[in-house]
């Protein structure tokens, strides 16, 4: 089972040390547009200290524009976009989750399975929703096998991202090893964690668990032999 207080202090690592990474990736690229820049401040006609300032906010603009470039084209692939052009959709989808809950709260949860599903009927099925209700019948609504196929409905929506994917496939670890007790669909949702997500912590926290199962259930079968 992946440690996921030990996940997650991991990921803070990593972002650290990304972040310390591009710092001096930074600097160094700013020395190296330094002269350019001083270059284009004489041709400018800037003279003196005020030549080397130019200098210097022409090498930083020119350090930042392409982390901004990134970071904009992230921006735009995300759905924060989708959800600017269509402000409607998750209106609905919290007013629709709001009635569920509260359904499922007094113990109707066949009723509030069946204000999700009119939910994606009318409008085709949606990341929001189907995570809502997994999350319900993996928590109070205690049936981990209806969440467990909703989880798997996430990966399979058009619209849903890579990160719904690692999510959905974080908690499908999380049922298989818990309350289904089912060892071979751990197997195979680690291999998916692993292959689909190899240069992240998550893959590789789930490929360092898939070696180490593998290992234990032969040495039990030595030991059996």
């Amino acid at each position: 089972m992946i440690d996921n207080a030990a996940l997650r202090a991991a990921v803070k690592v990593e972002r650290r040390r990304r972040l310390r990474s591009a710092f001096l990736v930074s600097i160094m690229l700013s020395a190296m547009l330094s002269p350019a820049g001083y270059a284009m401040a004489t041709l400018s006609g800037w003279r003196g200290a005020s030549r080397i300032a130019v200098a210097g906010m022409t090498a930083v603009l020119g350090v930042l524009a392409p982390f901004g470039a990134i970071r904009l084209v992230r921006w735009v692939s995300s759905g924060t976009v989708l959800a600017f052009l269509n402000p409607g959709g998750s209106g609905r989808s919290t007013r629709v989750h709001s009635h569920a809950e509260a359904l499922a709260a007094t113990g109707k949860l066949d009723d509030a399975a069946n204000a999700f599903e009119a939910l994606r009927v009318t409008h085709g099925d949606d990341v929001a929703s189907l995570r809502a209700e997994a999350e319900l019948f993996a928590g109070s609504g205690n049936d981990p096998q209806r969440a467990s196929e909703l989880f798997q409905r996430i990966r399979r929506v058009k619209e849903a991202t890579l990160q719904d994917e690692r999510y959905a496939t974080h908690r499908l670890i999380d049922l298989y090893v818990g309350p289904l007790n089912d060892k071979g669909r751990v197997m195979v949702e680690l291999r998916r964690m692993a292959d689909r997500f190899p240069d992240t912590v998550d893959g590789r926290s789930a490929l360092a668990e898939l070696r180490r199962r593998r290992d234990a259930e032969t040495a039990k079968r030595e030991m059996n032999s």
